[in-house]
């Protein structure tokens, strides 16, 4: 955005108004999917995706990680998103790929 011309203070106004936006995502897909006594622990972090996934996997010992692709075509089903690619590759965990 700064590349675009956007000053700092639109930049961090676009970047909290995200960040409210996905919290309440977050907030509902926990609410809609883990009832009961399910121990969920959700998290949001700003960052390269596949860096941050990466870090946070290893700093909190995580042991399941699971993410969403985006394939729409054929080709698209056989390959997976760079993101995902780099959390399958890159995580010492185990890695659960779903189609959103």
């Amino acid at each position: 955005m700064k590349q675009a011309g956007y000053d700092a203070g639109q930049v961090d106004h676009y970047r909290e108004e995200m960040l409210i936006h996905a919290r309440e995502g977050m907030e509902k897909i926990v609410s809609d999917y883990a009832g009961g006594g399910m121990r969920v622990a959700s998290l949001i972090e700003y960052g390269r995706a596949p860096d941050t996934i990466r870090e946070k996997a290893q700093t909190l010992d995580i042991d399941l990680i699971v993410i969403g692709k985006r394939g729409q075509t054929e080709l698209d089903e056989a390959l997976f998103g760079s993101v995902t690619k780099h959390v399958l590759y890159e995580t010492p965990c185990d890695v659960l790929v779903v189609n959103p």
